[in-house]
């Protein structure tokens, strides 16, 4: 095409539905030699598993995509060296749970969309470094219990938890108030 490693700046990979393009997991690399990624899509892949050596020297990505896979596991450290991520997708996979420090080291993270998942509960400490957070995206999942207090994220503008065991329900801001949807998930959600 004319451009060299350093110019590519977008990585994109849809298997789609009966697409013979079967990808099991993330090669490991490709933040060395395309430096300058900015926007990562892998859907439809049949991605199981997720670890750090998938995203390593990634210190440009600010999209990631995996939706529409088979993920159900996600390593603690999985996002460590994704410092500017501000969009995760990992939508419609399997994720049952999620680690308390998955996202600990993504303080410009704006939106996170689990939706479709299997997750059960959210623990109150997870989004303790994510203060930039404005969509959280929950929807149809197993929820039964949720720890986190959203009133500490002052730039929230939508969180959908419809769909769920102990909720369903959703927070957009100019609605009800941030406090009234806190105080829907602390009475159901414990």
């Amino acid at each position: 095409i004319g451009i060299s490693n350093h110019e590519v700046n977008q990585l994109l990979l849809n298997g789609g539905y009966g697409s013979k393009k079967e990808i099991h997991f993330i090669p490991s690399g490709f933040g060395k030699i395309f430096p300058q990624l900015k926007d990562i899509k892998f859907n439809y892949c049949k991605l199981t598993v997720l670890a750090r050596k998938n995203f390593k020297k990634m210190n440009h990505v600010e999209w990631i995509y995996l939706s529409h896979n088979e993920i159900n596991q996600i390593d603690e450290e999985t996002f460590y060296e994704v410092p500017k991520l501000k969009f995760l997708h990992i939508d419609d996979n399997r994720l049952a749970s999620l680690p308390i420090n998955l996202f600990i080291k993504n303080s410009n993270l704006q939106t996170l969309d689990l939706n479709s998942n299997f997750i059960q509960q959210i623990d109150g400490q997870i989004f303790r470094n994510n203060p930039q957070l404005q969509y959280l995206h929950l929807k149809n999942n197993k929820l039964t219990k949720i720890d986190i207090k959203l009133s500490a994220h002052s730039n929230l503008l939508m969180a959908h938890f419809k769909n769920n065991i102990c909720i369903n329900a959703d927070y957009n801001r100019g609605g009800q108030s941030l406090q009234n949807f806190q105080n829907l998930i602390d009475g159901n959600c414990k």
